[in-house]
């Protein structure tokens, strides 16, 4: 399916590796103009290499924290310095890590919404009036643990809340011609990422894990994920807002 992105311009927030380096590639892939950015000039020029290899006019690196105001502020200006026009935001900014355990403090509380609420919200804010007057699109990346009884208790909160946020932000935007949704991943397997180091320090717990939770029985890919941000990102879509999208080997049981 063609989605038609030859001529947009599109923002992935946290594209240096995972899901939003393959949200990257297949963005451009589908002809569109791709802005990455990441915290590290390390991670961050190997995925523009891999992905804008062959036409490095449609690709920018942007090296800076998307976390804060002021990152994101500095990356909206050199993006529309760059293409002079921006059609599609995703957010791809998060942590899953932490402990188990009721106590968990008000510094563990606020440093998880700063990590996976407040980049999303932040970004949206800043990027609405360059999104607007044109059929556009926000994507924001969750989790099934804002759904499902997964993973820390803070970080379960925050995904529901960020979920909450991309639905209700939807209905605001609408007339602006904006559409929001919020796609949320089950167990994605990033080279070196959280699930590799698993693999590797307890296999057997995974298998278990897999064959009694998911029943594909697998983990996904950041591809399989990516897939779909960019349907949903592209006017293929047109008629999906305000909703949230489990990409999940069907692990989820709503």
């Amino acid at each position: 399916m063609d989605l038609n992105l030859d001529g947009r311009v599109a923002l992935v927030a946290g594209s240096s590796r995972g899901i939003g380096r393959a949200c990257a590639a297949c963005l451009y892939a589908e002809g569109a103009s791709v802005v990455l950015t990441g915290r590290s000039a390390e991670t961050l020029e190997p995925a523009v290499a891999a992905i804008g290899g062959q036409n490095a006019a449609r690709v920018l690196a942007i090296v800076g924290d998307l976390a804060s105001p002021e990152g994101i502020t500095a990356a909206l200006s050199t993006t529309i310095d760059r293409f002079g026009r921006l059609d599609i935001v995703i957010c791809c900014i998060g942590d899953g890590r932490g402990r188990p355990g009721w106590d968990q403090g008000a510094t563990v509380w606020t440093d998880t919404f700063e990590k996976n609420l407040w980049p999303a919200v932040r970004l949206s804010e800043q990027a609405i009036p360059f999104l607007a007057g044109k059929s556009s699109s926000i994507v924001l990346v969750g989790s099934i643990a804002g759904r499902e009884r997964l993973g820390p208790v803070p970080y379960g909160t925050a995904k529901a809340a960020l979920a909450a946020y991309a639905t209700r932000l939807a209905e605001q935007v609408a007339p602006l011609g904006i559409r929001v949704t919020c796609v949320e991943p089950g167990n994605i397997l990033v080279s070196d990422g959280r699930w590799e180091e698993r693999i590797r320090s307890e296999p057997d717990v995974v298998k278990a894990m897999l064959e009694h939770d998911v029943p594909q029985r697998r983990l996904g890919t950041p591809e399989e994920v990516a897939d779909v941000i960019c349907f949903l990102a592209s006017d293929r879509a047109s008629f999906m807002t305000a909703t949230r999208v489990v990409v999940d080997g069907g692990q989820t049981h709503d």
